[in-house]
Parts: structure tokens; C-alpha cells; sequence
């Protein structure tokens, strides 16, 4: 009878530089080594120090990638991060420790490493509690839930050619079918604040498109997630209430005093240009995917 307890679960895409410091803070967990295995899927990944390889389509989604390790896995919890990640040496020991007969998700903390500030034209992803988004950067599924529920839905990837939406559909499809979930603040993971260019930037502001159809799909959003059940954050409110008291002053020159929240917000910025491009792809793209919709997200 197999002693593990837990599959960590890595979809890889282009992650020749960011692995070896996962499968370092995966050696450094502290549960003993014989407890749990490590599955990275991709192509051309090669042997990758003790892990087990799991050969996924080099243009595939990371859901497809998830969705054929979890197949391959042995243990019955499943463990998800990212290429790009670093688990605090007790992550699995914290997330195991979480479950119940009564919990089935587990969902762990996400922050930068320590002395690393998100900056204008940065990658970085925060989880400080449950949002009801799900990320797999940090997450634990039990294998039977898993498999029962099908897996991560290859659609989304399918739809917008990037990763977006299918951690949250997941995990709402769980809790749905009553699953317990729990939020577990001392299983942390490091995502690293990475920089990256403009286009790519304003591509992933672009992405926000996609959050009026998932708002339609989960409409339990609404209530987790979306500021005041139509905002995408209370950022997004504010942009909109700049857009429309500019629009208004033509007519009703007093209506301009909409925007000064927005412009206090972009007095802070170090980069206030690119701030206001920011913004304003995301309220285009919010406007966009709004129609498509036929759900509105501002």
C-alpha cells in the first residue's frame, strides 16, 4: 500500500528558469520525501530531478496539463502550483493539515517574496483570502473530487488562448456540488514579482474581457468577487465615475468632480501613463466582453 499523501501538480510552459528554485522548495518541504511525488507536465521537459515527467502538447493550455498529471497522480490529494512559484518549506504540511471530513478544497495564501513590491509593468499574483477565484498557484483538491467533477474545463483556454477562468469554474463547481472549501493562510506559496513589457502588459489588461462571461457562468461572483455585485474593483468604479463625470461636464460642468477619485488614485502612480493605458485597456476590454455577454462588469 502506497504511503503518499499528496501529488504536487506543476503545469510547465517555456519554465527552463523558474523550476529549478520549485523543485528546490519542494525538496526543502518538511513532510518526509516518501510522502508525496511531484508531476510536471509539458513537452520538452526532459528528466527533472526525481519528478515524473507527464507529456502534455507543447500548445497546450494548463488546464489540459493539470487535467493529464492528476490522471497520472497516486496520492488521494492533489496539490496545484505554478513553474513560477516557491512554496514556504511547510506548504504541504499546512495544506494537508487543513482538510477534514468536512473540507474537500483547500485553498492556501499567495504573496510576493519578501522585499518585492509589484511595480507598473510587473507580473505578480496576491491570494490573502478567499475571493472566490480559486488560483492554482496555491490550491489542494481531494483526487476523488477531483475526478468526479472532470477535471479543470479546457474551454477557457480554448476561448481566449490564455490562461483565465478555469481555476475559478472549478472551484465553484465543487462547491457546488457541496464540497467543503477552506481557506488556509499558513499554506503560503511565493509568487515572485516578474517583470515584463508593455504589449504583454496590456494583453493581460486585455484578458479582462473574459470576466462578464465568467460573472455570467458563476453568478455567485457577484457576490465574491465583484465590488458592489458590478465592479471589477473598487480601481474600476472610479476610472468609470472619471469616464462619465468627464463625459457630463460638457452639460453639467459640476459632474467633472466624478473624476477627482480617480485622480487622487493616479497622483500615487510612479508611472502615472502607464496607469491610465492600464486602465483604460481594462475598461475597454470590460466594456467589450460586456456585450458579448450580455452581462455587464465595469
Amino acid at each position: 500500500m502506497s504511503d503518499l499523501a499528496v501529488s504536487v501538480i506543476v503545469p510547465c510552459h517555456d519554465a527552463a528558469r523558474t523550476l529549478p528554485r520549485l523543485l528546490a522548495a519542494l525538496r526543502a518541504q518538511t513532510i518526509d520525501p516518501d510522502r508525496f511525488e511531484v508531476l510536471l507536465a509539458g513537452s520538452g521537459l526532459g528528466d527533472q530531478d526525481g519528478a515524473r515527467v507527464v507529456a502534455a502538447p507543447a500548445d497546450s493550455g494548463p488546464a489540459l496539463k493539470r487535467n493529464l498529471a492528476a490522471a497520472e497522480a497516486r496520492a488521494p490529494v492533489l496539490a496545484f502550483t505554478d513553474a513560477d512559484c516557491v512554496p514556504e518549506p511547510d506548504w504541504l504540511e499546512r495544506g494537508l493539515a487543513a482538510f477534514s471530513a468536512d473540507v474537500a478544497v483547500v485553498q492556501g495564501r499567495t504573496l510576493p517574496p519578501p522585499g518585492e513590491e509589484p511595480g507598473p509593468l510587473t507580473h505578480w499574483i496576491v491570494v490573502a483570502e478567499d475571493h472566490g477565484l480559486y488560483e492554482t498557484c496555491n490550491i489542494f483538491y481531494t483526487r476523488t473530487l477531483f475526478q468526479s467533477l472532470g477535471g479543470f474545463s479546457e474551454r477557457f483556454y480554448e476561448r481566449y488562448g490564455l490562461p483565465f477562468g478555469e481555476d475559478a469554474d472549478l472551484g465553484w463547481r465543487a462547491r457546488r456540488a457541496g464540497a467543503g472549501v477552506r481557506f488556509e493562510p499558513e499554506a503560503l506559496v511565493r509568487h515572485p514579482v516578474a517583470p515584463i513589457g508593455l504589449r504583454a502588459h496590456l494583453r493581460a489588461q486585455w484578458l479582462g474581457r473574459g470576466f462578464p462571461q465568467l460573472a455570467r457562468d458563476l453568478p455567485e461572483l457577484r457576490e465574491a468577487f465583484l465590488y458592489r455585485r458590478l465592479f471589477l474593483s473598487p480601481r474600476s468604479a472610479r476610472f468609470a465615475a472619471a469616464v462619465a463625470g468627464l463625459a457630463l461636464a460638457r452639460r453639467f460642468p459640476p459632474a467633472v468632480l466624478l473624476a477627482l477619485p480617480y485622480a487622487r488614485v493616479l497622483a500615487k502612480e510612479p508611472r502615472p501613463d502607464v496607469a491610465l493605458l492600464t486602465d483604460a485597456t481594462l475598461a475597454a476590454a470590460l466594456a467589450y466582453g460586456s456585450v458579448r455577454a450580455g452581462r455587464p462588469v465595469i
